[in-house]
């Protein structure tokens, strides 16, 4: 599961009272380190607007938001992790050699985190 769902279900609880840790595996899919990104789709009919709101997402307040409220890692420099979150270094990670294209199934996905309470 993503790293901050940990953080979001935590959120009101003591984390040392929680049975529950983020580990992380090197060369496993349990390390998988997932990308979400933002583009400007060659169709669109506002395409200042798309950029703006892409250029506003990297902007270095946008990011900050983003790592004080949900523990993401940041994706422009000079953005620091909140502390509160205890993540790793970006850099340490080795994720697998993992196609994302072959984890495509959003039923799977749903299902599993229905399982275990997340959903």
């Amino acid at each position: 599961m993503n790293h901050y769902y940990l953080y979001e279900k935590t959120a009101e609880l003591d984390p040392a009272s929680y049975p529950v840790r983020n580990h992380y595996v090197p060369n496993d899919p349990l390390g998988l380190v997932n990308v979400a990104g933002a583009g400007v789709v060659a169709a669109s009919d506002d395409q200042e607007n798309a950029r703006r709101a892409v250029a506003y997402l990297l902007s270095p307040e946008a990011q900050q938001y983003l790592v004080d409220q949900t523990g993401e890692y940041p994706v422009v420099d000079g953005v620091q992790p909140a502390r509160e979150y205890d993540l790793v270094p970006l850099e340490s990670l080795s994720p697998p050699d993992v196609e994302l294209a072959d984890l495509a199934s959003l039923e799977q996905t749903e299902a599993m985190l229905q399982e275990v309470g997340l959903l």
